[in-house]
């Protein structure tokens, strides 16, 4: 559900460190008086490369991917992991926006080996 700030109320909670905001959200019939909930709040947004988990390969303490070259040969990449999102996990190196994955490869080894696409 998606709401809108109303009020930041200017004063913190010394013990809590937290401040009382309070959001309009839309008629639903789902919501009553006096439920509690919670809320997140977006801080800014960023690009970000987000890939399935499933396509991330651990070997010993190193995350890995196969990334697809033009002849859909794959070649292993190492990466830098970021933050998860669900079944998504940011990348912060080893790969580039647009480069393909081979999602879900298990243990094989797939270097040098040619992978049909499917769509």
């Amino acid at each position: 559900m998606t709401g809108t700030v109303a009020e930041i109320v200017p004063a913190a909670d010394p013990s809590s460190h937290s401040f009382l905001v309070k959001i309009d959200l839309p008629s639903s019939t789902q919501l009553r008086a006096g439920m509690y909930g919670t809320a997140e709040f977006a801080n800014g947004s960023r690009q970000a490369i987000l890939i399935p988990r499933s396509a991330v390969v651990i070997r010993g303490s190193l995350a890995c991917a196969y990334v697809l070259d033009g002849q859909e040969i794959a070649q292993l990449r190492y990466l830098t992991l970021g933050t998860g999102q669900g079944n998504l996990i940011e990348v912060l190196s080893g790969i580039s926006s647009g480069e393909r994955l081979v999602d879900a490869p298990s243990d094989r080894d797939l270097v040098g080996k040619r992978i049909e696409v499917q769509q």
